[in-house]
């Protein structure tokens, strides 16, 4: 791709420092005359902060126990809805989510449900998508408990805890749709 870029005039743009983690480059199609001052703008960027710098603080910061919701909700933003950050962060959630008003808690299930988005499975025994079940419930977000808890069953099969919280929402959603106390 580079090699077709430098053959139509346009150019390759490589940070001045390696990254361990990631290979970021950049590609112009500016003028030569405009080219330089691109280059210097990338160059500058790149010297100050990058992508490792960002991974190191992001991992820094969800090693601490107490994070407050909007530092969460900034982090899950600011790493583009990475679940592995929300899975660092969800105990924090868990501690304080009795404190938030309506509002709030509208924003953060919408922050999870774009991080659910960007959920892959990589094999690992922790299964997100309980957790963010038990967190709904946590919520009184019956609808979005059950979704997670179905997700749960696609990717970690039909275990006993899915199972039960499974029929629990269902059991609690049909009460509040029926008005019993039972």
């Amino acid at each position: 791709m580079g090699e077709y870029l430098c053959h139509t005039r346009g150019d390759v743009l490589r940070p001045p420092r390696l990254h361990r983690s990631i290979c970021v480059t950049a590609f112009t199609t500016e003028p030569a005359a405009q080219r330089q001052a691109v280059r210097a703008a990338y160059s500058e960027h790149f010297a100050r902060f990058g992508i490792d710098d960002a991974g190191s603080l992001t991992y820094w910061l969800t090693q601490e126990r107490n994070l407050p919701r909007e530092l969460v909700v900034s982090l899950l933003r600011f790493t583009r809805h990475d679940p592995l950050v929300l899975k660092r962060c969800l105990p924090s959630l868990n501690d304080e989510s009795e404190r938030w008003g309506d509002a709030e808690l509208d924003v953060l299930v919408e922050e999870i449900a774009q991080v659910w988005a960007n959920y892959y499975d990589q094999g690992d025994r922790y299964n997100l998508p309980f957790e963010l079940g038990v967190f709904m419930e946590r919520l009184h977000r019956p609808a979005q408990a059950i979704f997670y808890y179905g997700e749960a069953l696609h990717y970690y099969g039909d275990t006993p805890e899915t199972l039960f919280n499974l029929a629990t929402c269902y059991h609690g959603s049909a009460r509040i749709r029926l008005h019993r106390p039972f």
